[in-house]
Order: structure tokens, then sequence, then C-alpha cells
């Protein structure tokens, strides 16, 4: 299962900070080209992920 998430920020340096913590598990990330209203977007999608362990 991959995951497609969609963020929203306002200063460059805040996609930036994401981006790092999220790094381990990028696969890509793409600015988007609409940028209009008072915040700008960004793509990134994350390596396939493992479901959760059920717990007793």
């Amino acid at each position: 299962m991959s995951v497609r998430i969609t963020i929203s920020y306002i200063e460059r340096e805040e996609l930036e900070e994401i981006l790092l913590r999220l790094a381990p598990m990028i696969t890509s990330w793409k600015i988007s080209k609409n940028q209009e209203g008072g915040y700008q977007k960004a793509y990134v999608e994350l390596k396939n992920l493992k479901k959760p362990e059920k717990t007793s």
C-alpha cells in the first residue's frame, strides 16, 4: 500500500522540514503547479507501508 500526502505550507522552510522528517519513507515528491491562495502545496508519495500488527 502506498500513500500520497498533500502538504500545505506558507514558507519553503516549512516544506523542507517536513521532507527531512519523512525522508526515510519518501519515494517521490513534487510542488504543485497551482499555487493560488494563501498556502502553497506539495505532494509526497511514501513507500509501501506495512499494516500495524494487531495487539491482543
